[in-house]
């Protein structure tokens, strides 16, 4: 399970969530420009425009319109006035509660009380319960789908007996909402009352139960995913596809393959999204004749983004010629699969390099990524990419600092500044950054920050604070490693602590707890954290468990981005005794472990020209001089532009680089901006 992490590193880019499936699909995100833009647009006199706004603000996440959001909680519109609500909700704005709590009870419209409920559910503003209970008995049917929602998020044994009491006997439209927030409940004994639900009634009340079951009892549904991949409802086989991207099920493979070989485009590419997932070599082939007719661009979207995560080299043809398409959305995934795959002898200054120019900041700041990771410096000078045109690439440039090693000197000084930045963006990635570099000076501001109630600056500031290993952060962590309301916050402090002193006895004993409790509940993201935690001291039993955790999460299930996180924690953490490990990490079964490992070993290997010819030669070196493998962290980076180290696998002709090459040279050119 890697609920806890998706609920800070997952992008939000897209008004309805995207399937576990799709992973890290990467998304066109709003400019500078168009943030700003949008803020305008919320003074509009069109009521359409400014509904538009708020609601593009809220999905964007875009938190400096939280000021004319909460002014347009008092719009003449109700519409607005609802939208502003679900904005604020979903923005996370802890002090817009008791205003919301205000409008809940005595705005005129339904629709305003019924958002202002579900945001405060939102906001986990507790004081609300009582009174959104109340609410189950209104007469119109969108305060009781509110309430509903609400109490299915707040939890607790009075929502649990308000919803079993509704879904007995309430109306057949308010079923579906009530089976939902029971699968928010996270209580299993609800499992009795939604099981007959999972193959009686209409297709959506089917549909309900199979989402809510997966998470409550994924056993007993990975029994009856083949049968449900067998139904002929779209909208039940997406949701089955998805449900066995998360749980796994082994019984599955065949239907997918026949989905991908047989289904309708739109089916048929989310089942090779599934099967990416779930690492089905097997697809390949399937995925790529299905590619050839050219389907929609969302379907050709996806077939490419799964070739590239199972790791297949024969989708190259189609990623290069996807660099040059007019569509934004797919050159940004052409990119994204590059740095998957990582093939060996890229032409980076004449195929990528290009790119930093690109009209789309979004496609420019993935080409700086790429290039940082293949530690190429063409985007580094005195001033970063971005740095007062576009936030896109700037983050995404400080973000590639981290492969900069040694940093220049002005550019750590930037770096404490645009930890203090407002966009939450350039924030995040300065603070990740200066934690890489162990920046001391940067401890005051962090230690700030950890109490700050947007949970993702939290756990950032706390993992920074992890690695800088200061003595003087122990009291602020120790406390966090308690107290934080969040669960995934408190494992990071205890990882530090852990850090700065992995002999102390009672913190060992809590990390070995917490491991123990994470692992039995199958929060294996946790369990890893813990792990990391109790192997500072390189006890063999901490090690044992370390391996445990390993083997589970990063040579087996999901191949899910979200596991770059746990590479990154290995090489960070693990330089007094993760050799090994690292080791295994680079040769993965699974395509996206394999490669984030792959980056780590390009950037800090020692590379092969360091030697002169004729000492590389002399059989009697020391060992230091002869080690190839994974150097750590913080040592001079690896000078090497580019890193010959491809991490796709070739399914065809070993020529297929340089045919995709060619066809990259032959394609039409497009006009980028100067």
């Amino acid at each position: 399970m890697l609920n806890s992490f998706l609920m800070l590193l997952m992008p939000s880019m897209t008004a309805v969530p995207a399937q576990v499936a799709s992973d890290d699909l990467p998304q066109v995100a709003l400019s500078q420009h168009q943030r700003q833009n949008l803020i305008t647009s919320l003074a509009s006199s069109t009521v359409n425009t400014r509904i538009h706004a708020i609601s593009t603000l809220g999905i964007e996440r875009v938190r400096e319109s939280v000021p004319h959001l909460i002014q347009l909680l008092k719009d003449d519109n109700p519409h607005v006035r609802a939208e502003a609500a679900t904005a604020l909700g979903t923005l996370k704005v802890k002090n817009a509660g008791p205003r919301l709590y205000q409008i809940m009870l005595h705005d005129s419209s339904p629709l305003v009380r019924a958002r202002a409920t579900v945001a405060l559910a939102d906001l986990d503003y507790t004081g609300a319960i009582t009174a959104i209970s109340m609410n189950l008995d209104r007469p119109d049917i969108r305060e009781r789908m509110a309430a509903v929602r609400a109490l299915g998020k707040f939890g607790g044994p009075k929502a649990f007996n308000h919803l079993i009491r509704l879904l007995r006997s309430g109306t057949p439209e308010l079923r579906e909402t009530v089976i939902e927030a029971l699968g928010d409940l996270g209580d299993r004994q609800v499992v009795r009352y939604l099981f007959r639900y999972l193959e009686q009634g209409s297709t959506r009340l089917n549909r309900a139960a199979l989402l809510a079951l997966t998470r409550l009892h994924p056993q007993m549904v990975q029994s009856r995913l083949p049968q449900l991949l067998r139904r002929t409802e779209p909208e039940l086989v997406i949701a089955a596809l998805d449900s066995a991207a998360q749980i796994g099920c082994p019984d599955c493979a065949s239907q997918i393959l026949q989905l991908i070989e047989t289904a309708e485009d739109p089916i048929a590419s989310q089942a090779a999204s599934t099967a990416a997932y779930l690492q089905m070599r097997e697809a390949v082939e399937p995925i790529l004749i299905r590619l050839q007719p050219r389907p929609n661009l969302q379907s050709r979207i996806l077939y490419l983004w799964s070739l590239g995560r199972l790791g297949s080299m024969s989708v190259l043809p189609e990623t290069l010629h996807a660099l040059s398409d007019p569509l934004p959305e797919l050159r940004l995934t052409a990119l994204r699969i590059l740095r998957i795959l990582r093939p060996e002898k890229l032409n980076l200054e004449e195929i990528i390099v290009p790119m930093l120019q690109d009209n789309n900041p979004s496609v420019a700041a993935e080409a700086i990524l790429l290039l940082g990771e293949y530690g190429h410096r063409s985007w580094l000078g005195d001033r970063l990419p971005g740095e007062a045109t576009s936030t896109l690439r700037l983050s995404a440039a400080i973000t590639s600092l981290a492969w900069v090693h040694p940093l220049p000197a002005h550019l750590l000084g930037n770096l404490r500044t645009w930890s203090r930045n407002e966009d939450t963006r350039i924030r995040n990635a300065a603070i990740a950054t200066l934690g890489r570099f162990r920046d001391v000076a940067s401890l005051d501001a962090l230690l700030k920050s950890v109490y700050s109630s947007d949970d993702r600056l939290r756990w950032e500031a706390v993992r920074a604070l992890a690695l800088l290993r200061s003595s003087e952060a122990r009291s602020t962590l120790a406390a966090i490693a308690t107290q934080d309301p969040l669960r995934v916050v408190r494992a990071y402090a205890l990882l530090g602590i852990r850090v700065l002193d992995p002999e102390a006895k009672s913190f060992e004993v809590m990390a070995r707890t917490r491991f123990e409790e994470r692992f039995e509940e199958r929060d294996y993201a946790e369990a890893y954290v813990y792990a990391l935690a109790l192997a500072q001291n390189g006890r063999r039993e901490n090690l044992d468990a370390f391996q445990k955790v390993f083997n589970v999460l990063l040579k087996s299930g999901s191949n899910s981005s979200q596991k770059t996180e746990f590479v990154d924690l290995l090489f960070l953490f693990g330089e007094q005794w993760g050799a090994p490990w690292m080791e295994e990490a680079l040769s993965s079964p699974l395509t996206r472990v394999r490669s984030r490992a792959m980056v780590w070993k390009a950037r800090y290997s020692q590379p092969d020209v360091a030697l002169p010819a004729s000492v590389q030669a002399d059989a009697a070196l020391p060992v230091s001089m002869k080690d190839r493998s994974v150097r750590l962290p913080f040592a001079k980076e690896n000078p090497r532009s580019g890193c010959g180290c491809r991490t796709g696998q070739t399914d065809s002709d070993p020529r297929i680089l340089w045919i995709a090459m060619a066809a990259w040279l032959l394609r039409p050119r497009r006009r980028r901006r100067a």
